[in-house]
């Protein structure tokens, strides 16, 4: 008996294009994340959250930034950050990915919600 192997599903030009051109941006501002600091565009706010982050090591509950209880982050995404030091180690490339992974897929989900709406792939693009 031979079994069938499932297909992959097919994809439309320009569903294509939509996950090429995320796919691009996402690849496009990690080679820019790795070229300028913290002082580039809302350096000062990646900074701190990634700082708030670096506190989760010694208490993984309470926000912390230099000792102090910081109340005003977030509900998660200091700790995306600090999942994102855990995995890729304590960099500024680490303190971006998840800002840069979250537009990449929002990009995509744009578009699923256009095709929804519109019912037409080329008005989703517009």
């Amino acid at each position: 008996m031979r079994r069938k192997i499932p297909q992959l599903p097919k994809f439309s030009h320009e569903a294509k294009l939509v996950l090429a051109l995320s796919l691009g941006f996402v690849v496009f501002r990690v080679l820019l994340a790795t070229q300028s600091s913290f002082s580039f565009h809302q350096g000062w706010n990646e900074g701190h959250y990634a700082l708030v982050a670096a506190g989760f090591d010694t208490h993984p509950f309470i926000p912390r930034y230099g000792g102090n209880h910081v109340y005003n982050v977030p509900p998660l995404f200091p700790y995306a950050v600090w999942v994102s030091f855990s995995l890729l180690g304590a960099s500024e490339l680490a303190a971006r990915f998840p800002t840069i992974l979250a537009a990449g897929t929002l990009l995509i989900a744009t578009y699923s919600l256009g095709v929804q709406v519109f019912a037409d792939r080329r008005t989703a693009l517009t």
